[in-house]
């Protein structure tokens, strides 16, 4: 379970993140979902142990996190190849410190499996250089779904991808997610209502200025459904208008205090 208490997060005096309280239960499927801006990948950062809150804590199987969790895996916007070892190589590496009791040949298996679950077969030898930014990302999901990790955190990963591809891995994750029956939690930051709906078993929505968690919603029907059937569900419905509604609120809340710092009035 992850859990943070009076998480506060703060930047040269502005606050990111403003008292989040929220638990992710063993073998959910969070969406973090929200404007750009409202503080998603820095929360994420802070389960994962990358960034100390300023306030607040965050703790992991009952653990308080004190610098980067050995638990979680991550899968960043921006790839985080090594980009001297081959891309089969950089899935190699993480392999092996996972699996200290396979042969190499095992290992290598395993990383070519893991490209060609992804639809980069044959790119095992090739550097990241050579590889387009989508590629490069499927690339990273492969390493981060290989390592057995009980919590695997999601930044936006599938923001460069082409819709197929990004429709292809939704499709993947979800499978592996359902199939790993609880044995692994997710973490998945992305400002799509319609993806967080697909992807997501609860779906909490941050409002921004600062960042707070402004509703917390079940999503019971996600994994029984596929796609072309989900978005003709009533309550996938009702909550795909809810959470519109949600985010216009924050949108219109907003719009207002500008409007009245801008008239002289104050906030």
């Amino acid at each position: 379970m992850i859990e943070c208490r009076n998480l506060t997060v703060a930047f040269q005096n502005k606050t990111i993140l403003d008292r989040i309280n929220l638990g992710v239960a063993d073998g959910a499927f969070l969406c973090l979902l929200g404007q750009s801006g409202c503080g998603k990948s820095t929360l994420l950062r802070t389960f994962a142990g990358l960034l100390k809150p300023t306030s607040g804590e965050v703790f992991v199987d009952g653990k308080a996190v004190d610098g980067p969790e050995k638990a979680c895996s991550v899968v960043f916007q921006d790839y985080s190849l090594f980009p001297w070892m081959t891309t089969g190589k950089n899935l190699m590496l993480a392999l092996t410190a996972s699996f200290p009791q396979k042969s190499k040949a095992e290992i290598r298996n395993l990383a070519e499996s893991y490209l060609e679950m992804v639809g980069l077969g044959g790119v095992f030898n090739q550097y990241p250089a050579a590889l387009s930014g989508g590629m490069r990302q499927r690339a990273a999901i492969a390493r981060a779904i290989a390592t057995p990790s009980k919590v695997l955190l999601m930044d936006e990963p599938f923001g460069a991808l082409d819709p197929v591809n990004r429709a292809m891995l939704q499709d993947l994750v979800r499978e592996l997610h359902r199939d790993s029956h609880g044995a692994r939690t997710v973490v998945f930051v992305t400002h799509d209502v319609d993806e967080a709906l697909y992807l997501g078993t609860e779906i909490a929505v941050l409002g921004s200025s600062p960042g707070r968690v402004i509703a917390l919603e079940k999503n019971p029907v996600s994994r029984q459904l596929p796609r072309e059937k989900l978005f003709e569900n009533e309550s996938v419905i009702s909550l795909q208008r809810k959470i519109m509604d949600i985010y216009r609120s924050d949108m219109n809340e907003k719009l207002n205090l500008r409007e009245s710092f801008h008239s002289g009035n104050g906030i």
